[in-house]
């Protein structure tokens, strides 16, 4: 992952109307989290992190998931076209839950 794909998840989630909180990781397998509100739902967006000896910086985590729904994630991958279409249906699949 790069700051761009940090900067474009978190561009469009505030889109959405969500507010977005961070929080350290655990320093093995969580390289950082999310609190993702709105007035009617609370989520927490998970930063994977787990390397070989230590955990990752969220700049460096191939992908996240919701730790409520975890069959929701998001891979940081692809062109940024395709990027972009990944993180549209990531927060469609976010807006259903509530």
């Amino acid at each position: 992952m790069s700051n761009y794909h940090i900067n474009e998840l978190q561009t469009h989630l505030e889109g959405g109307l969500w507010k977005i909180t961070a929080s350290d990781g655990n320093g093995y397998d969580i390289a950082g989290s999310w609190l993702l509100e709105k007035p009617d739902i609370n989520l927490h967006l998970i930063f994977d992190g787990l390397a070989e000896n230590t955990a990752l910086p969220i700049k460096q985590s191939p992908a996240c998931f919701i730790a409520e729904e975890k069959d929701i994630h998001l891979y940081f991958e692809g062109s940024e076209a395709s990027f972009k279409a990944s993180v549209d249906k990531f927060i469609q699949q976010l807006d259903t839950l509530h």
